[in-house]
Order: C-alpha cells, then sequence, then structure tokens
C-alpha cells in the first residue's frame, strides 16, 4: 500500500483516507458504505484515486481485514 491511502479505525468509523495530489484533496471513504454495496461511494475511490487498480483493491482488501 503506498502513502496516499491511509486505514482509519476509531470513534466507531472504519474507512479510507485518501489524499489526491492532483486535486490536494483528502477524502475519506466510509468502510460501512463499502460494505453496504454503495456503488457510489466505491466507483467515486476508484475514480478519484492516483493509485492503480490493483493498489485501490489492495486498499479495499485492508479495510475488510480490519473486520475479520
Amino acid at each position: 500500500m503506498n502513502d496516499h491511502h491511509q486505514i482509519f479505525n476509531g470513534f466507531n468509523e472504519v474507512g479510507i483516507y485518501h489524499r489526491n495530489d492532483d486535486e490536494n484533496a483528502v477524502k475519506f471513504c466510509h468502510l460501512n458504505g463499502i460494505l453496504a454495496g454503495n456503488t457510489r461511494e466505491i466507483n467515486d475511490f476508484a475514480m478519484k484515486t492516483v493509485a492503480n487498480y490493483s493498489q485501490t483493491m489492495e486498499a479495499l482488501n485492508s479495510c475488510y481485514d480490519l473486520l475479520s
């Protein structure tokens, strides 16, 4: 996992902080939205990430691992 993804687990929230260097913005992706099948949130994360597909999936899989 690269530095653009930071797993966050606290305050009853689990998700991914994603830094987009191009937009100089930080986005928090809620894991509960992903697990609930929130397609828009998944696509938004995938579209905005500067990582390639495999790195995106690695970040998402790391989130799933937190709950297992």
